[in-house]
């Protein structure tokens, strides 16, 4: 799933995304699932952190989206 979201954002190839959280909740019919990420250069220093949020509907049809943010 990491290589999957890094695709999306844009990062580069050269840099890795680390998870340092996960959360979930379900409202008005939806379940959304929130990971945080931290994006380390090849040097291993933090150079960005980011929120995606994965939300799928839990009645048809179960649609998904997928949501990101960069936060710093």
């Amino acid at each position: 799933m990491i290589e999957k979201h890094k695709k999306r954002m844009g990062i580069s190839e050269a840099h890795s995304l680390v998870q340092t959280a996960t959360t979930c909740e379900q409202r008005k019919g939806m379940d959304t699932d929130y990971y945080l990420y931290d994006e380390l250069d090849d040097a291993g220093e933090v150079v960005g952190k980011y929120k995606v949020a994965e939300a799928t509907s839990m009645y048809p049809p179960f649609g998904k989206t997928v949501h990101w943010e960069k936060l710093s």
